[in-house]
């Protein structure tokens, strides 16, 4: 097998996205335990998603939560 070029098909991505056949998804568990760089690159994947999620994310500036919301909309007095 050409390591190289399966990591470069873009069928990595897509199995960590989840749009894969449950046949495709067996595969790729498969390949991603008997090369060590498949799995790497699964791992790399998946953080590069998370950091990208948490870039776009709303930062919350404000802990109180839901009370919080309520006193500014005036449902609730301080």
């Amino acid at each position: 097998m050409e390591v190289d070029k399966y990591i470069a098909s873009g069928i990595l991505e897509l199995y960590v996205a989840g749009a894969l056949t449950e046949e495709e998804n067996m595969e790729v568990f498969q390949y991603a335990r008997e090369y060590p760089e498949i799995h790497q690159e699964i791992l790399a994947i998946e953080a590069a998603v998370l950091d990208l999620t948490k870039s776009v994310a709303p930062r919350v500036t404000n802990r109180q939560g839901f009370d919080d919301v309520k006193v500014r909309i005036g449902e609730r007095k301080e």
